[in-house]
């Protein structure tokens, strides 16, 4: 479904895009067990849209660095378990490529610190509950730009990584390198994901072992 086109890119959410919503209320539900439900719900959903609207403003940052070098894109896909643009080709140059990767995390520390000084500043005139709400969303979103940066194949940081090494030593070589990497990557985050759900681990959860199985899969074809 087409929610809306920016800078004439449209931005398409499909069903599972429920699940990522479902997935911060159930975050959340603990925080707002007192609440009546129609606050509660109306605190989660604003919480989501806060979280979309980081992840949209993210990708946005990768379609507009790669429309300045040429490239262009076909959508920005919102799905469970976060956002794609879906870039026509692969660009060109190293610089390219560092600069289109790195935008999309930088975008997102840049939302989270703008999040975080909205919630400050609003202190006097929101709720406490509000402004915690901001807090946490800037959280989110500076971990979301961290794990970004991770530079497992074909994560924002596994292709600033790709770019790295296909300045030093050509595309073929950081090509295999970098997927190889995201493979043995994807598989490390799987089991880490898998064995949070049995002992406690930070930043453990079941998001990670369908994030690391992707990047298995991606990175065996």
């Amino acid at each position: 479904m087409t929610l809306f086109k920016l800078f004439g890119v449209p931005v398409i959410a499909d069903i599972s895009t429920a699940f990522l919503l479902l997935l911060v209320g159930l975050n959340l539900s603990g925080a707002f067990a007192m609440f009546p439900l129609v606050l509660a719900v109306a605190f989660i959903v604003a919480a989501g849209l806060l979280l979309f609207l980081g992840l949209i403003l993210h990708e946005f940052a990768h379609v507009l660095v790669a429309r300045h070098f040429g490239i262009r894109t076909d959508a920005v896909h919102l799905w469970g378990f976060g956002a794609a643009a879906a870039i026509q080709h692969e660009p060109y140059r190293p610089s390219h490529q560092f600069l289109i990767g790195l935008a999309g995390p930088l975008t997102s520390f840049a939302v989270g610190i703008v999040y975080a000084v909205i919630g400050i500043l609003s202190e006097n005139y929101l709720s406490d509950t509000m402004v915690a709400l901001l807090v946490l969303s800037a959280v989110w979103q500076i971990v979301l730009g961290v794990f970004n940066l991770i530079p497992f194949y074909p994560m924002d940081g596994g292709r600033v990584l790709h770019s790295i090494l296909w300045k030093a030593k050509g595309n073929w070589w950081a090509t295999g390198t970098s997927r190889a990497l995201g493979k043995w990557g994807g598989i490390a985050l799987a089991i880490y994901g898998f064995a949070s759900m049995f002992i406690f681990l930070p930043f453990g959860s079941f998001w990670l072992i369908f994030i690391g199985w992707m990047l298995y899969s991606v990175n065996s074809r």
